[in-house]
């Protein structure tokens, strides 16, 4: 990867993790509640659409997979006093505490945060990606999955975008892994 290559991977990888601010139909004290829900039916659809695909693989593809960890797969979330540290691919606790650094990680780490109220009554909540590791194309690995997640939390939480969504043209820069 050139040098100008590089540096417009890093510039759109920050403008993906950008602070969103959401309006969200939901009290600020219920917000951890809903994370998680949703949290749970989106992991919950993961493992059974893992579960569907070894029903499709030859015996030794279900054999290989059979020891594939769900955290490569799944959503956490982890409450602190002021806000939620939130991740994809590995525990919040170990990327806040070991980093990111390990190889193997293929994950991110995020945090969402109230950010007062709207008008309407709507709690505003703000979504920053903190930390991301990038693949060997630069990308940042799993990073759709980030914009999943910020769509999700519109659509599952009744709410909108206050600020503008993840441009279409950065979606090239995240890794749909």
């Amino acid at each position: 990867m050139g040098l100008g290559q590089r540096s417009s991977y890093k510039e759109a990888s920050q403008r993906v993790a950008a602070t969103r601010v959401l309006a969200v139909a939901c009290a600020p004290t219920s917000v951890a509640e809903a994370v998680q829900g949703l949290f749970d039916t989106w992991n919950s659809a993961s493992d059974a659409a893992f579960e569907a695909s070894l029903a499709t693989q030859n015996r030794f593809m279900r054999w290989a997979s059979k020891d594939t960890s769900p955290t490569k797969r799944h959503y956490f979330l982890l409450r602190q006093a002021t806000h939620l540290m939130v991740t994809f691919g590995v525990s919040p606790k170990f990327a806040i505490e070991q980093g990111l650094n390990n190889k193997f990680i293929q994950g991110w780490l995020g945090r969402i945060a109230t950010a007062g109220s709207g008008d309407d009554g709507a709690t505003h909540i703000g979504i920053s990606l903190l930390k991301w590791r990038l693949d060997d194309a630069g990308r940042i690995w799993n990073g759709g999955r980030y914009v999943q997640m910020l769509d999700g939390l519109v659509s599952g939480l009744g709410g909108r975008y206050i600020s503008d969504p993840v441009n279409e043209e950065d979606c090239h820069f995240v890794s749909m892994a």
